[in-house]
């Protein structure tokens, strides 16, 4: 059990750190010159100039002497820069074009917001920091996906959804626009029917996947963040437990020096409505962003509402070039409908419809989430740099749900949970080549509990169990990076990894157990090898390995009321081969990988008929699968097609063969059958049209094939295309206001689908139908000043 007074007074003391030990620090750190920071902003945009060089040369009354310092900006647009007093000409160099402008009457130790009108140029390539070392994406010996800013934006932002299915080997399903969510990377959803398993997020460093392996992924709002970094398959080497993968969120911040607020309205088809407020208040070294989000939807069919209010807010401090403070923390509190899964009969006579039962007993979730963290990053010189980050959460959910008597409850869930991570990186560079080491570890505790009663009329009733249970996860890691002279690239790293449940509960059979289910400890290792080839080719093969804990709800045999202590965590192993092609001289680039991930100790359910023809599942290690794919990509940055309108086009798509191997269950043999929930294919597009330089369009298409929805690959889906466009624009209003307008379209061909199916669903109940066309129209006023 969790102490909450020492939780508390533990977090307690870190902030009093943070607070009152690292100004100090910061003062006795600056060096004996005067240094101040200067930040570079997109002034469109209102983003960011990151990775540009920077040269910075020191005016003197004779030429000869003038002294030249060269720099980089980092990933929020900085770069620290020795002051003498005398005025500075600073020279940008932003993909092969320089912008300059001089400095003059700084003072010392403070940041120098610059907003730059930059001329229409080719993408830069992308720089991802997924393995702990910022590298382009293109030099990453690895497959990565990546969803930057322009694509968040260019969808309804109801969801997550339509922006990061962008990414080939990932596929994102919901409930309805905006309801439950589920996440699916190169296979990872069989074991999460109702939530995100398997896959661990951060937040700017912070975890925000709880140490039973759930993610929250509703607390993220796509007009919060700036970007998205997605590892596919395992990750343990540096990340931990998780088969599916990584999410790393990069949130939108506020920059010194700079003021802004805005708030933007969207109504759409189904009763939708959308606010998302901000203001962005810069100081002269410091940063505060505060957001607030409600949404309202009815949604397409009876009982599937969507409702949710947020409010964010992140506080930035660069008080001193060698201390980056960032402090993260939101309210969110949500409520949606759970109209149940429909059978085929069902879906042909109504799709819009119900069941029956989960409207007389209100079938819903309603959440609320409160979480704050801090990470902090300390670069203690030229070779080496800290990050450490903690943070602390609570939630509470309650939850009637069902569809029959037979298949239903009330559940009244809450959770205290509080974790921290660390990373240590030393670098060290020669004339041909580059290393790093990286170590650290992370530590979560949670509290967790849930008391499941029957239902009667949407309210409990009689009790059915209590359960209250303590996770520990704890990790250690470690990781080289090597590279030589630019040609070879070598990542190696390994993780020793520990997690155990202590568990209590009883339940209304009079079933009482009091027990700890640890596993051995797990070392996960990864090795990634890559070469640069002629042409800006880049070719790399990777080996990694994963593993995923059984939950306590997969341990508890309910059949023989005992706590299954013999169920093994999958284990599974992946090889990956790829070849990449980018160039800052040609605006088309390419990729294509192909990986074999081997699943073994695939935990599997199966369903047993008790009293009442109902049925119970029970969880074993009985399979094993065979997963390979095949994923492509090609873009072409925006080019002039005729004078006054530009075309960008960006295509990708996966080709799956998820098969079950040693799999036997009730005399019948799956071996060879198709993993169900994963399409035999599927592939998006995106076209972006820019007319005038002002008006922005988007065309995104998405296609899937068909896929099994159980086991026996009895039944299936049927393909299907969808369509969805956005137009916006925007107009100066004096000097300070802008106008942003928006509107579009979802599904526009009309296509009857469904998405959050039901796998292995009793009675044929697989489908959650999606509304035809759909549309959405908004505008916002934005007010800025420096």
């Amino acid at each position: 059990m969790l102490n909450k007074q020492r939780v508390s007074k533990s977090i307690f003391q870190y902030f009093v750190f943070l607070i009152l030990v690292l100004p100090a620090l910061s003062m006795q750190s600056q060096d004996s010159l005067c240094t101040y920071m200067l930040q570079l902003i997109d002034e469109k945009e209102k983003q960011p100039i990151a990775h540009a060089h920077i040269t910075y040369h020191q005016r003197t009354q004779t030429p000869e002497l003038v002294a030249s310092k060269i720099s980089i900006t980092n990933a929020e647009g900085q770069t620290g820069i020795f002051y003498s007093g005398k005025p500075l000409e600073v020279v940008v160099d932003y993909a092969g074009v320089k912008i300059s402008f001089v400095l003059e009457n700084l003072k010392c130790n403070q940041t120098f917001t610059k907003q730059l009108s930059l001329p229409d140029l080719p993408l830069p390539e992308v720089i991802v920091s997924a393995y702990l070392k910022e590298k382009k994406v293109g030099l990453q010996p690895a497959s990565l996906g990546y969803v930057d800013r322009k694509t968040l934006s260019s969808t309804d932002q109801t969801s997550l959804q339509n922006a990061i299915n962008t990414v080939p080997g990932v596929i994102m399903e919901s409930r309805g626009y905006g309801g439950s969510h589920r996440l699916n990377i190169r296979g990872s959803a069989l074991r999460s029917p109702f939530a995100v398993r398997n896959i661990k997020m951060y937040l700017a460093g912070i975890p925000l996947t709880s140490p039973d392996g759930q993610t929250p992924l509703e607390l993220i709002d796509a007009s919060d963040i700036r970007s998205v970094e997605i590892i596919k398959g395992p990750a343990g080497s540096i990340y931990g437990s998780g088969n599916g993968g990584v999410l790393l969120f990069t949130p939108k911040e506020a920059y010194p020096n700079q003021f802004r607020a805005g708030s933007i309205f969207q109504a759409g088809s189904y009763d939708l409505y959308r606010t998302s407020t901000f203001a962005d208040i810069g100081f002269a070294n410091s940063a505060l962003r505060i957001s607030h989000v409600w949404q309202d939807n009815q949604g397409y069919r009876e009982q599937e509402f969507n409702r949710k209010n947020q409010v964010s807010l992140t506080y930035t401090n660069y008080s001193n070039k060698k201390h980056h403070l960032l402090l993260y923390g939101t309210y969110y509190g949500g409520n949606w409908g759970l109209p149940g899964a429909l059978n085929l009969a069902q879906l042909e006579d109504d799709p819009q419809q119900a069941n029956n039962f989960s409207k007389t007993n209100n079938a819903s979730v309603k959440r609320n989430r409160v979480m704050a963290g801090v990470s902090h990053t300390w670069l203690t010189g030229a070779r080496l740099k800290a990050t450490t980050s903690a943070y602390y959460y609570s939630t509470h959910k309650l939850n009637p749900y069902g569809t029959s008597a037979f298949n239903s409850g009330y559940k009244d869930e809450g959770a205290d949970g509080f974790g921290a991570r660390t990373n240590w990186s030393y670098s060290l560079s020669k004339n041909t080549w580059y290393g790093a080491l990286n170590f650290g570890g992370e530590w979560q505790a949670e509290k967790y509990n849930i008391l499941e009663s029957t239902i009667d009329l949407g309210q409990p009733d009689e009790f059915k169990y209590l359960y209250d249970i303590g996770y520990i996860a704890s990790m250690a890691f470690t990781q080289v990076n090597f590279v030589y002279r630019n040609l070879l690239h070598v990542d190696a790293g390994l993780s020793y990894n520990n997690n155990n449940q202590k568990v209590r509960g009883e339940t209304a059979e009079g079933f009482s157990f009091d027990t700890t289910a640890t596993w051995e400890s797990q070392l996960l290792p990864r090795l990634s090898v890559a070469m640069q080839l002629p042409g800006n080719l880049f070719i790399y093969h990777s080996v990694s390995h994963g593993n995923a804990n059984p939950t306590v709800f997969e341990m508890v045999d309910y059949e023989n009321n005992t706590f299954n202590l013999n169920l093994r965590p999958e284990r599974g192993i992946s090889r990956e081969w790829g070849l990449r092609q980018y160039s800052p001289k040609s605006p088309i680039s390419f990729s294509a990988n192909y990986y074999d991930f081997q699943l073994t100790d695939m935990i599997v359910p199966y369903s047993i008929e008790i009293a009442g023809d109902d049925m119970l599942n029970l969880y074993r290690n009985i399979a094993s699968a065979d997963q390979r794919g095949f994923e492509w990509s090609i873009a072409m940055d925006p080019v002039t097609l005729i004078p006054g309108i530009e075309a960008g086009i960006q295509t990708g798509g996966s080709i799956f063969r998820f098969s079950f191997d040693d799999f036997k269950l009730d005399n019948n043999l799956y071996n060879d059958k198709l993993i169900p929930g994963v399409p035999k294919a599927n592939v998006n597009s995106n076209l972006n049209l820019i007319i005038a330089k002002k008006v922005n369009f988007q065309l995104m298409h998405y296609w899937y094939d068909r896929m099994p929805l159980d086991n026996s690959n009895v039944n299936w889906t049927s393909s299907y295309h969808l369509i969805n466009a956005m137009v916006s624009t925007y107009f100066r209003i004096g000097k300070h206001f802008e106008l942003k307008l928006h509107g579009g379209i979802n599904n526009a061909l009309g296509e009857e689908y469904s998405s959050f199916l039901a796998l292995n669903a009793t009675n044929g109940r697989f489908f959650n139908p999606m509304p035809g066309a759909n549309f959405f129209a908004g505008f916002g006023l934005i007010y800025s000043r420096n």
